[in-house]
């Protein structure tokens, strides 16, 4: 009976430290994510930080676009925030600093702005009539009068033709 003892005794034990060691323990980290980490000049990203177990503000200070709260939401402190089109390439660090003290860093890579795109070339649209131009006009006039007279020379020989079977 003693042996059943120490064995469930000691069962129990190692059980109990399995199952300590499997729940997590609340994470009380401090961190901040920049989401996406790398954009253009003028781009806007989403920061996502953590002060520990404390779920109250904080400031990020980043040269890519100066200092911004973060404020409480879902768990984890968070914000958006823009990047000037005028802020130059390069590796810019984002620290989130809290009220307790503790900070955390990261990096945002920002790539310089990119010159608009021009239109596919297509031609230049010389195929689109130009409204002050009068030739377009004169083709349209042209044109007309063509169809007329081929009208004319059909009604024409249409009549010739039937003048000609009643003969």
């Amino acid at each position: 009976m003693r042996f059943l003892i120490r064995t469930a005794v000691v069962a129990l034990a190692i059980g109990g430290a399995t199952v300590a060691a499997a729940v997590p323990a609340r994470a009380v980290d401090v961190f901040i994510e920049v989401n996406p980490a790398t954009i253009q000049a003028g781009s806007t990203v989403a920061l996502r930080a953590s002060c520990g177990e404390s779920v109250t503000s904080g400031t990020v200070r980043s040269e890519a676009f100066g200092t911004v709260p973060v404020t409480p939401q879902n768990g984890f402190l968070v914000a958006t925030v823009g990047v000037p089109s005028t802020r130059k390439a390069g590796n810019y660090t984002v620290r989130l600093t809290c009220p307790s003290g503790r900070a955390a860093t990261t990096t945002l890579v920002v790539l310089g702005t990119l010159a608009p795109a021009t239109g596919p070339h297509t031609g230049g649209g010389g195929l689109a009539p130009d409204p002050s131009d009068s030739s377009d006009r004169r083709l349209l006039v042209g044109g007309l009068a063509l169809i007329g007279m081929g009208s004319l020379l059909g009604a024409y020989a249409l009549r010739r033709r039937r003048m000609a079977s009643r003969t």
